[in-house]
């Protein structure tokens, strides 16, 4: 088989299975009148390929003759469908079915005049070329004039349209047009040479091809006319994807195609070499996550009356969320739907902790631990409005959102914050979503707006039923720890009872030598369990009140290393105070704070260890951070268990000291942080409201 036969094949089944599936697709796909009337054309148009194909393959007369009958009622067909959208717009409907009643008749009489005498159409020379007879002939001027009367009507649509009908219909109309002029060149061949070229045919097959691409394209458009017709994005990428391969394919063929016909003989290396190149490249723009995206953008906002598609996305969204048990979790798999949906390549989310919004996800992480004040302007602004977009605000002459874009640009160019949205729950501003340029270099849209308040609210919702949980957790842990506390009271009664028990038999029994020596050993081993229970209910705030006062913090920390002594007998401690620095706090609950750290940080360090303790004032804040050369603490344990109960990384502790810790400083309307160097120590950052003078 020849590249020339191959070709053939190529292109006639290619053309021929295009138009079954657009005819499928208009079938299943859509209502309007219009298009529906083109099916039956489509569906000649294929069995016109294949009767092409059939008679270039073989010299029989029969598959001359049956591909020129559904020639002529293939031109009979678009020629229907064409006046049926003109009888749409200018009402001449007596003419318009006069000339339905003509192509009808006139496809009968041929097709009668064909099985009488399949001759008359054509013989052939010495049995190898077709020479067109009487009936040949007429059908070739039939097919001529047909195709300039459907120019005519054509042009007489476009100009008897209106402009918003002219945007509807005008890949339709050009499509038709395209397969309806395919006809002319091989019509004005048969009437100059009286034969049928198969180059001739090859490029009216080719013109098809093109005119079908463009009224699937009108397919689709015409689905957007008909709102209650749903066509599924996805179906269209990929089918997108296969024919954009499929003739980027297609063309590579028929450059070698046409290298060859041009009498350039390449060799068999050279064309080997320019379809691995060709296949490279494609494969390479496949893979590509840009183009894919890009692809996706073009098809979203060309095709459809919405950017987005909101049901899938929210039930991937949904599905996502439901399997996320934790806030780190649900963070991620918000973070991930936002980027498979949108075409950015900048994300931002905050979440509020204490008095401000700190930044826990940023693609890319160079934004990671930064803050923002709970008063700044962006989060006043998003309280009161359902998004932020930085190229125009949600009401017109905000002078809010005037103040934010002219005298905080510095802020948003920092942030990379084109696009934000609060997440809320109970009208509070709980975090805060915010996105870059979008890649096209496109404005935002409302389609924009909806989709990303969509994700934060749904996001919201699961964020804080994640932290209702959380709590629940830590209720039923404290109500345990209220049974241990049951416990150690239970032991507190026992010694009581029996240091009851000495009190009631002395007057007896304390002139007795081996009662006294009992007495001694019962009181000490009372004293014993009672300091031991003791100790073990200190951890337990006496008080959830706060007075405060104002303290020297050089003064306070100094006695407290001198109360601690004892145990920082084997420490070297590094005090870095500034000696004119007052703290307005309660001193007694500081005081817990600081030393429970200490504790901890001593027994974490050798004997030979070294504990730093710094106080200063930044701001509007006083801050203290304690810092040792210990061992450090795990990553898992620093993301998921630190200050919650019961949760500890020493063989006897209880996990007990750093919940009271993170319990205490939230009661001094404080923050604390932790840095974490696994194997040099740990530094506690703690921030308190700072002094102000009157």
């Amino acid at each position: 088989m020849t590249l020339n036969e191959v070709m053939d094949i190529i292109i006639f089944l290619s053309t021929a299975i295009l138009s079954l599936t657009s005819a499928w697709i208009i079938f299943k796909r859509s209502r309007h009148k219009i298009l529906r009337s083109l099916i039956p054309a489509l569906l000649l148009l294929s069995l016109v390929e294949i009767a092409r194909l059939v008679a270039l393959r073989g010299i029989w007369i029969w598959s001359l003759a049956l591909a020129s009958f559904f020639d002529v009622v293939f031109v009979s067909a678009i020629i229907w469908f064409v006046i049926s959208v003109e009888g749409g717009l200018i009402k001449r409907q007596r003419l318009i079915k006069g000339i339905k009643w003509g192509l009808l008749l006139g496809c009968a009489v041929y097709g009668t005049l064909l099985f009488i005498n399949p001759w008359m159409f054509a013989t052939y020379d010495l049995g190898i070329f077709p020479i067109l007879e009487i009936l040949g002939q007429a059908q070739a001027i039939f097919i001529l004039f047909g195709a300039i009367f459907f120019i005519w009507l054509i042009e007489n649509i476009l100009r008897s349209s209106t402009e918003d009908q002219r945007r509807r219909i005008k890949y339709l109309v050009l499509g038709s047009l395209v397969i309806g002029a395919s006809f002319i060149p091989d019509a004005i061949y048969r009437l100059t040479y009286l034969t049928v070229s198969r180059q001739i045919l090859f490029l009216c097959s080719l013109m098809s091809f093109v005119g079908v691409c463009l009224i699937i394209v009108a397919s689709i458009r015409a689905r957007l006319l008909e709102i209650d017709i749903f066509v599924s994005r996805y179906v269209v990428y990929h089918s997108i994807t296969l024919l954009a391969a499929g003739a980027y394919l297609l063309g590579i063929a028929l450059v070698v195609y046409g290298v060859q016909y041009l009498g350039i003989m390449p060799s068999f290396l050279t064309i080997g070499l320019i379809v691995f190149i060709a296949l490279l490249l494609l494969v390479f723009v496949l893979i590509s996550p840009d183009a894919r995206r890009r692809v996706r953008f073009f098809i979203n906002t060309r095709f459809f009356t919405s950017k987005y598609d909101y049901r899938s996305e929210w039930g991937k969204l949904s599905s996502a969320l439901s399997n996320a048990v934790d806030e780190r979790q649900i963070i991620d798999v918000t973070a991930r739907g936002i980027l498979d949906s949108m075409y950015i390549n900048e994300l931002t989310i905050w979440l509020l902790e204490g008095n401000i919004y700190k930044c826990i996800l940023s693609y890319p992480s160079h934004l990671n631990g930064n803050i923002i004040d709970r008063n700044h302007l962006i989060i006043d602004y998003l309280a009161n409005n359902p998004y932020f977009s930085r190229k125009v605000p949600c009401q017109a002459n905000d002078p809010l959102w005037n103040k934010i874009v002219s005298g905080h640009s510095d802020f948003l160019d920092t942030t990379n914050i084109e696009l934000a949205v609060p997440m809320k729950v109970e009208d509070r501003v709980i975090g805060m979503i915010s996105v870059g340029r979008e890649l096209p270099g496109t404005p935002y849209g409302q389609d924009d707006f909806d989709l990303l308040t969509a994700i934060a609210a749904q996001s919201s919702v699961a964020l804080m039923a994640a932290r209702f949980a959380g709590e629940l957790a830590a209720n039923r842990e404290t109500a345990a720890f209220a049974r241990m506390s049951t416990f150690l009271l239970h032991d507190l009664k026992n010694a009581a009872s029996n240091l009851s028990l000495i009190v009631e038999n002395a007057p007896r029994f304390i002139g007795e030598p081996e009662f006294r020596q009992d007495m001694i050993c019962s009181i000490k081993e009372a004293l014993g369990r009672i300091d031991k229970v003791m100790g073990r209910l200190q951890v337990i705030p006496k008080k959830e009140e706060v007075k405060q006062q104002k303290i020297s913090a050089n003064a306070f920390i100094t006695t407290l290393i001198l109360r601690l002594a004892p145990r920082l007998a084997e420490m070297r401690v590094i005090q870095r105070i500034d000696k004119e620095l007052d703290i307005v706090t309660d001193p007694e609950v500081l005081e817990k704070i600081l030393e429970n750290i200490i504790i901890n940080s001593v027994e974490a360090v050798s004997n030979d260890g070294q504990i730093i303790i710094e106080a200063i004032s930044d701001a509007a804040e006083v801050i203290i951070s304690i810092e040792d050369n210990g061992p450090g603490m795990p990553e898992d344990f620093i993301r998921s268990r630190l200050f919650k109960p019961f949760q500890t990384t020493k063989q006897e502790g209880m996990g007990i000291g750093l919940w009271q810790v993170k319990h205490l400083v939230d009661l001094l309307g404080g923050r604390i942080d932790v840095e974490n160097h696994p194997g040099s120590g740990v530094r506690f950052i703690i921030r308190l409201p700072g002094y102000k003078e009157g």
